[in-house]
């Protein structure tokens, strides 16, 4: 059986304008009644989160979804959104292409102190260039290091509503999404 889940974290959003801009995005999403106002305590796979609205269907693939759908987390502070079963294969540097390929998982090394606040840094061994913790792109989008993200357990396939409304809101910061099965 096991648990559906899917996120779209914003990669550019800074620390300082997340918050903002998380309310922003929460209030379309509200406003298109895609989820409910309210926060609720267990919302989200135990989560605070907010509940599905009355045309939640209205942003999936599935019209005809009939299991259970939980809830969304908005997030608005740093946060490692990850959904990889197994290894995550690659990281590519966002500057010269360069892929670590093995040996991804170690610029995961920095991850403590990127929550906490701290740069997070890795040099690329191709360009040499210092790359910050949110810029690599990893394989099939294992990993995303984000200020802002939306969260959804348990929904079907998003369809494009939700990221033209995540568009709205951010503009042309670059946005990576990732659906899978816990």
């Amino acid at each position: 059986m096991g648990t559906y889940f899917q996120w779209i974290a914003d990669v550019d959003a800074t620390t300082e304008e997340a918050p903002q801009l998380a309310a922003a995005l929460t209030q379309q999403l509200v406003r298109r009644g895609i989820i409910l106002r309210d926060i609720v305590d267990g919302a989200a796979y135990g989560d605070p989160g907010h509940e599905p609205g009355p045309r939640f269907l209205d942003a999936g693939k599935d019209p005809g979804w009939a299991r259970g759908v939980d809830g969304v987390r908005v997030i608005s502070t740093r946060e490692a959104f990850w959904g990889a079963q197994g290894d995550c294969d690659w990281a590519e540097c966002p500057r010269c292409s360069h892929r670590f390929d093995p040996g991804a998982e170690r610029l995961l090394d920095s991850l403590d102190g990127w929550i906490a606040g701290e740069p997070a840094t890795s040099s690329c061994p191709g360009c040499l260039d210092d790359v910050a913790l949110p810029q690599w792109r990893w394989y099939e989008n294992c990993f995303a290091f984000a200020s802002l993200g939306l969260w959804f357990w348990q929904w079907p396939e998003l369809g494009p509503l939700v990221t033209d409304v995540f568009r709205e809101v951010v503009g042309s910061h670059r946005l990576v999404y990732r659906y899978g099965k816990l």
